[in-house]
C-alpha cells in the first residue's frame, strides 16, 4: 500500500499490527512495525516523535530479555557442568547471579515472557538442590497475579509452561489434590496446543503419574506409562522415554511387579555411559539403585552385588 500510495490505508493496518503486537507481548514484531512507521514518517502524515519514545522503550524490552536469556544459557550450562558430576548448586549463589544479569522493575514483573523465563531459570536451580518449600510461594505468586490480571490467555506457551512449574512443585510438596486440579487445567491448554507444545507432553504425563502414585492409584500410574512409551503421536525424545521407562519401573516395584520392574530397565536399551551424558549422573545413580534393587528381590544377588560395586 505504501509503494501504491495508499498511505491512509497503511498507517491503519500499521496501527493495528501495533495493537495486536503489544497486546500479544511480541516486542520483535514491535520493533519492525516501528522502524517501518518512523522510516515512512512523511508520507503517513505521522509524527515520528512519540513513535521513536515507543521504539526506544520497545527496545530496552528486547534487551531486558536478550540479557536474561544469556544468563539463562550460561545458568544452563553451569549445572549441567554441576549435575555431571552429581553436584549440587549453592541456591543462594544461584539467586545472586539471576538477580545481577537484569533488573526486575515494574515494567518487568509485567512483562509474561521476561517472568516465565525468570521463573524457569529459578526452577532449574531448585530442582538440583531440592529446596522446594522456597519455590512453590515465589512461582505461586507470579502464577496467579498473571491469572487476576487475564494476562496468561494471550500467552499459550507460557500459560502451559507456568502451569506445569505449579503443579510440579505442589507435588513435591506433597499437595497431591492440589497438582491434579492444576494438571486438569494443563491438560485443557495442551490438547489445543499443537506442535508447539508437544515438548510438555511427556512432562504433563510423567506427573500426572507420580501424583496418581502417591495418591493411592500406583496401578494407573503404571497403565497410563505403559500406553504412553508405545504412543508414535507423541514423538518421544530419547530422553523422554528413558525418563518414562524409569518412572515406569518405581511404580510396578511398588506394585511388588520385581520381573516388569527390572523388565522396564532392560527397555532402555541405551549404553550406560551415554544415558548419564544425557540425563547426569543422579538419574545414573537412580537408575543404577533402581535395578540394583530389584536384583535383589528377584533373587539375583550375585548381580546385584555387582551393580552396588558399580555404584560404589
Amino acid at each position: 500500500m505504501i509503494r501504491r500510495g495508499h498511505f491512509r490505508q497503511a498507517l491503519a493496518l500499521l496501527r493495528r499490527a501495533e495493537r495486536d503486537a503489544r497486546s500479544e507481548g511480541q516486542p520483535v514484531e514491535l520493533d519492525v512495525i516501528y522502524r517501518e512507521m518512523m522510516r515512512h514518517a512523511v508520507e503517513l502524515e505521522l509524527n515520528p516523535e512519540p513513535v521513536a519514545a515507543r521504539w526506544m522503550e520497545n527496545r530496552r524490552k528486547i534487551e531486558r530479555k536478550r540479557q536474561l536469556e544469556v544468563a539463562s544459557s550460561l545458568l544452563h550450562w553451569r549445572l549441567h557442568e554441576l549435575s555431571k558430576h552429581g553436584l549440587v548448586p549453592d541456591l543462594d549463589d544461584i539467586s545472586r547471579s539471576i538477580l545481577s544479569a537484569v533488573r526486575i522493575d515494574k515494567d518487568a514483573a509485567n512483562d509474561v515472557s521476561f517472568m516465565f523465563l525468570l521463573c524457569q531459570m529459578v526452577r532449574d536451580a531448585v530442582i538440583r538442590t531440592k529446596d522446594y518449600h522456597r519455590l512453590e510461594p515465589f512461582v505461586g505468586r507470579i502464577f496467579r497475579g498473571f491469572m487476576r490480571a487475564g494476562a496468561l490467555t494471550r500467552h499459550p506457551d507460557e500459560y502451559a509452561g507456568l502451569l506445569y512449574m505449579y503443579a510440579h512443585v505442589l507435588y513435591r510438596n506433597r499437595k497431591f489434590d492440589e497438582a491434579a486440579e492444576q494438571l486438569d487445567h494443563l491438560r485443557r491448554v495442551i490438547a489445543p496446543g499443537g506442535a508447539a507444545l508437544r515438548h510438555l507432553r511427556p512432562k504433563y504425563l510423567l506427573l500426572r503419574a507420580a501424583v496418581k502414585s502417591y495418591s493411592g492409584f500406583n496401578e494407573q500410574a503404571a497403565a497410563d506409562l505403559e500406553q504412553a512409551i508405545t504412543d508414535e503421536a507423541l514423538h518421544l525424545q530419547p530422553r523422554d522415554r528413558l525418563n518414562l521407562l524409569l518412572n515406569l519401573s518405581v511404580y510396578y516395584f511398588q506394585s511388588s511387579k520385581f520381573k516388569e520392574a527390572h523388565a522396564a530397565l532392560l527397555r532402555m536399551n541405551h549404553k550406560e555411559s551415554w544415558m548419564e551424558r544425557q540425563l547426569g549422573m543422579e538419574w545414573g545413580f537412580k537408575m543404577y539403585l533402581s535395578e540394583a534393587i530389584s536384583l535383589v528381590e528377584l533373587g539375583e544377588e550375585e548381580r546385584a552385588l555387582s551393580r552396588l560395586r558399580y555404584i560404589e
